[in-house]
């Protein structure tokens, strides 16, 4: 069973990246989230790894932090949602605003995510919250209280970068923005401020 693949990011798009390592190439499925926070075509780059085996296919999901390789191995577990729900999912709602989704059965906002419907919106509050518990509620009431400090810094850690060289980046970062920026637009201060 694979963990994480670390090598030679070789292609990349919003649904895929190859990434070489010692001249294999590794095809791994990603949320779209990923492919705006990878580094340079030919740098080196971290993916944790979630495989799901069926009889009809054989595929490898990359993640760029073990709480989203987490999540989705959580979601695509329940029945009737699957890894393609699950990537959408992970792709389009931070893990903060999903987890407020799912403690306030916010139906529309779930419903917006390609490939979900009503029903499935309210199986999969039904479902994460039993797969949860107590944790969901903390996470909220965590990132309502704070901005995505932690998940930008484990990103920067991911992709090569020291834990004191990372939260030292996200912190002048966050100085920059007057309300909790999205979690995108925060690393690429951050990487910025690293690389100036």
């Amino acid at each position: 069973m694979l963990e994480y693949i670390k090598g030679i990011l070789v292609a990349s798009n919003p649904e895929k990246v190859v990434i070489d390592v010692n001249g294999m190439g590794y095809a791994l499925f990603t949320p779209f989230n990923v492919h705006t926070l990878l580094p340079q075509i030919g740098e080196k780059v971290v993916l944790y790894v979630a495989s799901v085996i069926r009889e009809q296919f054989h595929r490898h999901f990359g993640f760029l932090t073990l709480e989203e390789r987490d999540l989705f191995e959580k979601v695509s577990e329940i029945s009737g949602i699957g890894p393609k729900i699950a990537l959408a999912l992970i792709g389009h709602l931070e893990r903060g605003v999903l987890d407020s989704a799912i403690i306030h059965s916010n139906i529309p906002l779930l419903c917006k995510i390609p490939g979900i419907g009503k029903r499935t919106a309210e199986r999969l509050i039904v479902e994460m919250r039993g797969k949860m518990g107590k944790t969901l509620g903390q996470a909220v009431s965590t990132h309502e209280l704070s901005p995505p400090h932690r998940d930008a810094t484990n990103a920067l850690v991911t992709l090569g970068y020291t834990p004191s060289q990372a939260n030292q980046a996200v912190k002048g970062a966050l100085a920059s923005f007057d309300s909790p920026p999205p979690l995108s637009d925060l690393i690429k201060i951050a990487l910025k401020g690293m690389n100036p």
